[in-house]
């Protein structure tokens, strides 16, 4: 049984060329270079075969975000790093889904260049972070994104940053990560789910990444505050209220990046089978990143469900979602 996994990460060397100084991270780019696969998709290939894996969806890895360069230089870097991505695409189409950067702080660039991606790229996708800058993903500027993502069928796939309020020390044992970023990312489905961007796109669909964060685990507690707190509203109306809102989080899709069965199978209770697919956070993590798709692979098999649901998990959801028509 084949996988198509739909969150990995990518840096094209003409994009890490491209970074301002300032924006630049030496240490990062020495690990790059110990793990081949985050810049030669021929290794990256031999690692996809080796473990089942028929289709990957490449994101422009993280740090940093276009968002925190000057609005010139981010048009330049996401037209450059797209370009990176839809080479390695070209060379391997049967293999690899593009997904689109886009340069946020400024909206109509960022549709433009949507736009280019769509029309002379043939990337599939969008990755979008937790926030743009400290604005939330209900934003005005971003509702022309949202509206031809929709429109079009584009997926967007949502990729935590460190989160805007924090403590000094919260870099510290890498608690930024460790949970600031589920947090960032609960807060961003939240502002997605209670601002209304679902109901005015009903056809947009959003990937969130590590099995949707904090959403279904704290499935009680979303019922118990997402009712307005009226004295006007009676019971009976509060939990219509509150029920509609987890009708609104059930919306989105989420990865398995989250490699314990009980916290995905919180997920897959929440979600359901047809809204979880498999992701590995591909090359990160142990052993060039082998490690993360082992125990993906190994949580979604661990799971409660029918070869059926297992397979959707597995292939034929993101099937659907990126509109790959041959079986992986």
């Amino acid at each position: 049984m084949f996988a198509f996994d739909v969150f990995t990460h990518v840096y094209p060397r003409p994009y890490l060329e491209a970074l301002p100084d300032a924006a630049r991270d030496r240490n990062l780019e020495a690990y790059l270079g110990r793990v081949p696969a985050f810049t030669d998709p021929v290794s990256r290939i031999q690692v996809m075969d080796r473990h089942g894996i028929r289709v990957q969806v490449l994101t422009l890895g993280y740090p940093p975000t276009l968002e925190t360069l000057d609005d010139g230089a981010a048009i330049r870097v996401a037209r450059i790093a797209n370009d990176g991505i839809a080479d390695i695409v070209r060379a391997f189409p049967d293999r690899f889904i593009g997904a689109a950067t886009l340069p946020l702080n400024t909206p109509d660039e960022a549709l433009m260049e949507l736009q280019r991606c769509r029309r002379d790229l043939g990337l599939n996708a969008i990755q979008m972070f937790t926030n743009v800058n400290g604005r939330p993903l209900d934003w005005e500027g971003l509702m022309p994104i949202y509206a031809v993502a929709a429109s079009e069928r584009i997926p967007i796939l949502l990729h935590p940053i460190n989160a805007r309020v924090s403590y000094d020390w919260i870099g510290e044992y890498k608690l930024d990560r460790l949970f600031g970023w589920p947090f960032e990312t609960a807060l961003a489905l939240s502002r997605l789910a209670f601002g209304g961007v679902l109901r005015w796109f009903p056809e947009l669909k959003i990937v969130a990444h590590h099995a949707g964060s904090m959403i279904s685990f704290y499935r009680d507690r979303i019922f118990s505050y997402a009712h307005p707190d009226s004295s006007a509203l009676d019971l009976a109306q509060k939990n219509q209220a509150s029920e509609a809102a987890l009708a609104e989080f059930g919306k989105f899709y989420v990865d398995t990046v989250q490699a314990w069965k009980p916290a995905l199978q919180c997920a897959l209770t929440f979600f359901g089978a047809g809204h979880l697919v498999f992701g590995s956070d591909f090359p990160w993590g142990p052993e060039g990143g082998e490690r993360y798709i082992q125990n993906s692979l190994a949580a979604v098999e661990a799971l409660d469900v029918t070869l059926e649901e297992r397979q959707r998990i597995l292939a034929d959801n993101a099937r659907a979602l990126f509109g790959v028509a041959s079986p992986c």
